[in-house]
């Protein structure tokens, strides 16, 4: 069982005439996005109130009510939730653009028990299929891969590996766009070598 969480970069300014799109830097919004964004993820990984931890084969989809649809960033007592296993010796993976690398950054301070934060500089170029074949690739010791990478290959990843769950109101929420600083969290009951529709679940879509 693996924990799959991929993540758009927060909003970038856009790339001056002649300028180099892997320089473009996150805006103020972006910046505040990116922060707010971490801290769903942490709220999600916190135990719950009852003190302890979701068993990671316990998450399902998200329901009316998760946190996703509090703009408060609550969850209450039927909310999807992470658990703090399924973050401990997490690995967070970014292309090497500056937004990319930003967003990762201002991410990870939420995310204490992160195992690794490293730059991939493939992720800048891959399609839906790259971006497949590089979490296949994964090391079995890494339980949970955060992906912070760029559309279309976030949104289309999203899109393929949750069509089993078409009929689920999260995967319609899916339908509705995945823009700058979203993150979507899937469950892999298999390793990661065996990832696809049929063995990854979507859980939530997150925003900040």
């Amino acid at each position: 069982m693996h924990t799959l969480i991929l993540v758009r970069h927060a909003e970038a300014a856009p790339e001056r005439a002649g300028g180099n799109d892997r320089a473009r830097t996150l805006t103020e919004r972006g910046r505040l996005d990116a922060d707010r964004l971490g801290a769903r993820l942490e709220a999600l990984s916190a135990p719950s109130a009852a003190g302890s931890d979701l068993d990671p084969t316990d998450m399902g989809p998200a329901r009316s009510g998760s946190a996703d649809t509090d703009p408060s960033g609550e969850t209450g007592p039927g909310a999807f939730r992470l658990g703090a296993a399924c973050l401990s010796g997490a690995h967070l993976w970014h292309s090497t653009a500056i937004r990319t690398t930003e967003t990762a950054r201002l991410l990870a301070p939420h995310l204490p028990l992160l195992d690794a934060v490293l730059p991939v500089e493939a992720l800048y170029d891959l399609d839906l299929y790259g971006v497949l074949e590089l979490v296949r690739e994964t090391p079995e010791n890494v339980k949970t891969l955060i992906l912070v990478g760029h559309n279309p290959a976030m949104a289309e990843t999203c899109r393929h590996l949750g069509s089993d769950s078409s009929d689920e109101p999260v995967f319609r929420r899916l339908l509705q766009g995945f823009p700058p600083a979203t993150a979507a969290i899937f469950t892999v009951a298999s390793d990661w070598a065996g990832l696809s529709p049929n063995t990854a679940m979507l859980g939530d879509i997150l925003h900040p």
